[in-house]
């Protein structure tokens, strides 16, 4: 039995990362594996925005 796992999507954008992890995120649950951790990147650099922490130079 797999104790801990780390399932890591890469792709260009646009690919379906988000889609795709939030239907195996919801999978995962469905089958009784309650300890799931959904860590997105837009999501991860918005909050970091939000906290301005992270700048992007403007265009």
């Amino acid at each position: 039995m797999i104790k801990n796992a780390t399932i890591w999507l890469t792709g260009l954008p646009s690919s379906g990362k988000t889609t795709l992890s939030q239907r195996l995120k919801d999978n995962l649950l469905s089958n009784g594996i309650d300890n799931v951790e959904l860590l997105d990147g837009e999501d991860f650099r918005r909050k970091l925005n939000n906290f301005n922490y992270l700048t992007y130079p403007k265009s």
